[in-house]
């Protein structure tokens, strides 16, 4: 007990002295933390720091309060400058206008902008060098042009532009007129390029429409379409659709001038084929015989009284020729009076021949009918000449006239034509169809044309040069007729126009544009709608032809050198808010400017 007592005592917390000064696992305090609880918070804590700076550098780009970063803005994006919605990461060209693509720079800084500006109210850079020019073609003979600055040119189908490299297009042939030598007259210059066209007969404005203009987009949203004006001869022929009849003046109907009964029928059948003087029909007729007996008795005197010296001369061949006269006024031919004559007795009946050769069209002869004066038993038409009654428009009367040569085919024979000639204008015009009737003659002898048929016909006409449109160009109001014409920079115009004859949807135009002009010919209600509200919006000083000022104005004397002016302002409405493009055109137009 005593050697207990002096045995040293062991406290929790405390080391045993055999272990080294290290407690055991039953010496920790049960109410202290786990270990690595302070490193685990610290982590916590960090991850919720980091959270919140990313959170709000997040909401600061969002904002633009922070650049972007240089690694992300490394990433290269190209667009189209005449559609900045065309946007892609890899270079090529514009699907809309096939323009090459332009890499979007830092900063905005724009490509071409090491170049000289043009600020705003001053004049073009005086001092261009050479070197700016390099590959710059401005011949209006070649063959391709650039449609975004028609003074850029080339002869190459695969070149392109060298202000916007946009590829070249083929330019039109009417507009680069040529003389004998190969080159271009210098009235040519003027029709290098669209839109620049040759001076036309003044004419008033159109009232309510003033000129405007339209960018790119608007024009391919709309679908606007164009042409240009020719100078080609108009409609040297005229459609039309008539019908085949028989020659009027070659009709025949036949009558008797006696009642009775027929006998006998010769011509049983419609459409029998006749010749002139061929029997059709015997008629029997009581008033007749009496006639034919007086005629024997009077023939029978004349010769009775020709060895008589008492009786009066001539008095016996009177009373015959009086009884002749009368057997000829019921209709009876001379040989059919003579055959009485020769065989000295009445006939029973007396026949209906056909007065003129052809076809039996009617007939109302049966056998044994009884028909009385003025009874049509027969109707015959000579079918050798035929007649194509043709319509035409009231405003192609004044094309044609008695004489001109004329195309006929019909459906029966596809591929053949027959020839005539316009023989008749009718008088009247029809009030319901505002048509003409017009008669074409043809000869028919090979029966191939019968009355009744459809006849396509081609009326040739005088082959007339003059200036044309297209039929849907021009706006007929009624009161006002005026055209689009397209300038520069979708710029339109509306024009007054004089139109002259139609034909083959073509219209020809007497006063207000001249051949080159081009002229819009889908779209043209929309782009009226849009000029009408932009006259309204402008008041009544809308035909003063106010404009705002230009800096074409200061740079280029107008008088001199109108080509190059005219390609300024086409720079100032095609690029005009497109960053430097603007300058670029302008930069590109060959010097001196005055």
């Amino acid at each position: 007990m005593a050697q207990d007592e002096q045995s040293p005592r062991i406290t929790p917390g405390s080391a045993s002295p055999s272990a080294g000064g290290l407690g055991h696992a039953d010496d920790v305090d049960p109410e202290a933390p786990p270990r690595g609880v302070h490193a685990m918070a610290l982590v916590r804590w960090a991850l919720v720091a980091l959270m919140a700076v990313i959170a709000v550098l997040s909401v600061s780009y969002s904002f633009g309060l922070v650049a972007s970063d240089p690694a992300s803005a490394a990433a290269a994006q190209y667009y189209c400058p005449m559609h900045p919605q065309v946007v892609q990461d890899h270079p090529g060209e514009c699907p809309i206008c096939s323009m090459t693509l332009v890499k979007k720079e830092s900063e905005g800084k724009h490509p071409g902008s090491d170049r000289p500006t043009l600020a705003e109210g001053a004049g073009l850079p005086a001092d261009a060098t050479a070197g700016e020019h390099v590959g710059h073609r401005h011949n209006p003979s070649d063959p391709y042009f650039c449609p975004m600055h028609p003074e850029e040119t080339g002869v190459d189908a695969n070149a392109r532009c060298p202000v916007c490299e946009m590829r070249l297009e083929k330019r039109p042939a009417e507009a680069t007129p040529k003389t004998a030598s190969g080159k271009a007259p210098a009235d040519a210059v003027d029709n290098a390029t669209p839109g620049v066209t040759q001076r036309s007969s003044a004419m008033p404005p159109v009232l309510g429409l003033v000129p405007i203009e339209l960018s790119l987009d608007r024009i391919q949203n709309i679908g606007v379409r164009t042409a240009p004006a020719t100078l080609e001869a108009l409609a040297p022929e005229l459609r039309a659709v008539g019908f085949v009849s028989a020659d009027e003046s070659r009709l025949a109907r036949v009558h008797t001038r006696f009642s009775g009964w027929i006998e006998r029928l010769e011509v049983a059948t419609t459409g029998q084929k006749v010749a002139r003087g061929q029997v059709l029909a015997g008629l029997y007729n009581l008033e007749l015989l009496p006639a034919q007996q007086e005629f024997l008795a009077a023939r029978r005197w004349s010769l009775l009284a020709t060895g008589a010296p008492a009786q009066p001369p001539m008095s016996g061949e009177s009373i015959e020729r009086d009884a002749r006269a009368r057997l000829e006024l019921f209709g009876l031919s001379a040989a059919e009076i003579d055959d009485i004559a020769k065989s000295g007795k009445p006939s029973r009946t007396v026949a209906v021949v056909a007065p003129i050769g052809g076809y039996v069209v009617s007939k109302n002869a049966a056998q044994g009918a009884f028909v009385q004066p003025g009874t049509e038993l027969f109707e015959i038409a000579d079918l050798s000449k035929v007649w194509v009654l043709v319509d035409i428009y009231e405003y192609e009367v004044g094309r044609v006239r008695v004489g001109q040569t004329a195309e006929v085919s019909v459906g029966a024979y596809p591929g053949e034509r027959f020839t005539g000639k316009v023989g008749f204008l009718y008088p009247v015009i029809d009030s319901s169809t505002r048509t003409l009737r017009v008669r074409v003659e043809l000869d028919n002898r090979s029966m191939k044309l019968r009355p009744g048929m459809y006849a396509a016909t081609v009326i040739k006409m005088d082959a007339a040069r003059a200036t044309v449109i297209p039929a849907e160009a021009l706006v007929d109001t009624g009161e006002h007729q005026y055209v689009f014409v397209v300038k520069r920079g979708g710029r339109f115009e509306p024009r007054a126009v004089k139109p002259g004859q139609r034909g083959n949807d073509k219209v020809q135009i007497l006063e207000g544009i001249a051949p080159g002009d081009v002229v819009v010919t889908t779209g043209n209600f929309l782009i009226d709608s849009e000029s009408r509200l932009h006259a309204a919006i402008q008041g009544p000083d809308a035909h003063e032809g106010k404009a705002e000022a230009s800096t074409c104005d200061e740079a280029i004397d107008k008088a001199a050198f109108p080509e190059k002016y005219d390609a300024c302002l086409a720079c100032e409405h095609v690029h005009r808010g497109m960053g430097t493009m603007e300058d670029d055109c302008k930069n590109a137009i060959t010097r001196p400017w005055r």
